[in-house]
C-alpha cells in the first residue's frame, strides 16, 4: 500500500512558506534513481528521488552525529549511483532524461559537506 492524503498533510502543517517550498517541492518531475531490490521471489523497484532532499537536509543540518554520518554515507552512495547511471546511459537517453536538476541541488550540498566540521563528511566528500 501507500501512505498519502492526511499523512502527507501532517508532514507539512505548521511550516513557513520557505520551509514548505524546501520540503514539499520535488527536485525533478522525472524519476532517475530507481533501484530494483533483488529478493528471492520478487524484484520491487525503489525510487530514491523523493528521499534525496531529506537526505541532503539531514547530512547538512543534523546535530546527531550518527544521523549525520549515516545521511552522508547514503548521499555518497546515491551520488556514486547517479554518476554511474549517467555514464552507462547512451547519449540519446541522457539528452531525453538529464539529471541536471538533481545535480544542481546536490552539488552545493557536496561542496558544503566537503568542508564540514564533521570529519566523516569531509573524508567522504573532499
Amino acid at each position: 500500500g501507500s501512505l498519502g492524503g492526511h499523512t502527507n498533510a501532517c508532514l507539512v502543517t505548521g511550516l513557513s512558506a520557505e520551509d514548505l517550498a524546501k520540503r514539499a517541492v520535488a527536485w525533478d518531475t522525472q524519476t532517475h534513481l530507481q533501484f530494483a531490490v533483488p529478493f528471492m521471489d520478487m524484484k520491487p523497484t525503489v525510487c530514491q528521488d523523493p528521499f534525496l532532499p531529506r537526505i541532503c537536509e539531514l547530512a547538512t543540518t543534523s546535530s546527531d552525529r550518527q544521523t549525520k554520518v549515516a545521511a552522508c554515507e547514503l548521499l555518497h552512495s546515491l551520488v556514486l549511483y547517479m554518476v554511474g547511471k549517467g555514464a552507462q546511459q547512451p547519449g540519446e537517453t541522457q539528452a531525453k532524461n538529464p539529471m541536471t536538476r538533481l545535480y544542481k541541488k546536490v552539488f552545493p550540498v557536496l561542496m558544503h559537506l566537503s568542508c564540514d566540521v564533521e570529519q566523516a563528511a569531509r573524508q567522504l566528500f573532499a
